[in-house]
């Protein structure tokens, strides 16, 4: 295969089983699963191009993706969950009696992520994260909540996963500010489409929420981190990165960031102070999967609650 099987695995656990792929198919079977494994791997890093730079493998023939971000609209997700049902069909469709021991577990753990995705995507809220960028796992109820979204989210990721060497990656990170604006716009979206469902944040985290951001958007724009990463970095370049990077914040981002925290402060006053999943349409089964998701365990919330407890008792009773 093209790409690097350890920076791959490095980008995502949802790519895991694509790292140690043999470097010639064993069979027909193999060769075959192993193309459909290779671009449903070039998918995700198209899907999530922040994995890709977090990697370092947004170089040559993925050197377009410096410039991307992922699509955080509402439509880019639906984009995103129709591409993930049709990997899991392909999936689905090979032969794993006639594939090698190897390929099958690879195939196995493939089809598991987008398995467990297509579950989440079902949902009609929340963020399903198949590839996992530089932040944390994003399967989230939430859209926008207390450190999660693309306001804290990507100025940590612009700071420690784009490098700025040369001009182009310099007009990348140019490229990719004009994105974070489309992001935060996307986010707000959702947020809106999911306040009218009666979706949000409990008013004790709006609160939290909202005072980070405002916080954040407050600050003189030539101060941001977004800007100063970019300004310090490429001080030795012509070009004037840092003139722009902070024109293109102030016309860009600090809107798109206006129009969040007037979306969040419409939520805020409708708020309660209800915490848990319990309360969202399908809460008890988004738990479920949520747990899923986030350990990989097949017990129900039920007996997980019930470990806790005896380990919670033991632990005293060693005490």
């Amino acid at each position: 295969m093209s790409f690097s099987r350890r920076t791959l695995l490095q980008a995502s656990a949802a790519a895991l089983a694509l790292q140690a792929l043999p470097a010639s198919a064993a069979s027909p079977a193999d060769a075959a699963a192993e193309r459909l494994l290779a671009r449903t791997a070039e998918r995700l890093l198209a899907d999530y191009p922040e994995s890709a730079s977090s990697a370092g493998i947004d170089t040559g023939a993925r050197a377009r993706l410096k410039a991307r971000l992922t699509d955080r609209s509402g439509a880019g997700q639906v984009a995103i969950a129709r591409q993930a049902a049709d990997t899991l069909a392909r999936l689905r469709r090979l032969d794993a009696a006639a594939l090698s021991p190897e390929m099958a577990l690879h195939v196995d753990v493939v089809r598991s992520v987008h398995e467990l995705a297509a579950e989440g995507f079902a949902f009609p809220y929340g963020d399903v994260a198949i590839l996992n960028p530089n932040w944390s796992y994003r399967n989230t109820p939430y859209v926008v909540a207390q450190n999660v979204g693309a306001f804290v989210e990507m100025p940590s990721f612009l700071d420690s996963s784009h490098p700025v060497r040369v001009a182009a990656d310099a007009d990348a990170y140019l490229a990719r500010l004009e994105a974070y604006g489309d992001q935060l716009d996307g986010e707000t979206e959702r947020l809106r489409a999911d306040g009218a469902r009666g979706i949000t944040l409990p008013d004790f985290l709006l609160d939290k929420c909202l005072d980070q951001i405002r916080e954040g958007r407050a600050a003189p724009v030539a101060q941001w981190g977004v800007v100063n990463t970019l300004a310090t970095r490429s001080a030795d370049m012509p070009g004037a990165y840092g003139e722009r990077a902070a024109r293109l914040a102030a016309e860009r981002i600090a809107p798109a960031l206006d129009r969040q925290i007037a979306a969040l402060e419409a939520q805020r006053a409708r708020a309660s102070g209800d915490a848990g999943v319990w309360k969202l349409p399908q809460g008890e089964a988004y738990y479920a999967w949520a747990l899923r998701a986030g350990t990989t365990t097949n017990m129900s919330p039920d007996e997980v609650h019930e470990m806790d407890k005896f380990l919670f008792h033991s632990f005293i009773i060693l005490e």
